[in-house]
């Protein structure tokens, strides 16, 4: 099972869908406009998958490893010649 993800250039990760080779009902879709903000968004599929773990222990440390993570995307998918 793989998971994909939505990345927002303002928010980071805004939603993530776990691939199932079936679903019951409605299969599930990615938004392509971030429901906060209405930005565009990036759909991720990976290609291999990548675990990470981090365990904040402090507010101040969750707003920090979610700064992080936000930076990184925008630095990966947002920073070529503006939005994609």
């Amino acid at each position: 099972m793989s998971k994909i993800r939505v990345i927002c250039p303002n928010h980071g990760i805004v939603q993530t869908i776990e691939q199932d080779a079936m679903w019951v009902g409605k299969r599930p879709s990615p938004h392509y406009f971030c429901p906060k903000c209405g930005a565009k968004t990036v759909v991720e599929h990976p290609r291999r998958p990548q675990y990470k773990v981090y365990v904040a222990s402090s507010k101040k440390e969750q707003d920090e490893a979610k700064q992080r993570e936000i930076d990184y995307y925008k630095k990966k998918y947002f920073s070529q010649g503006g939005e994609r």
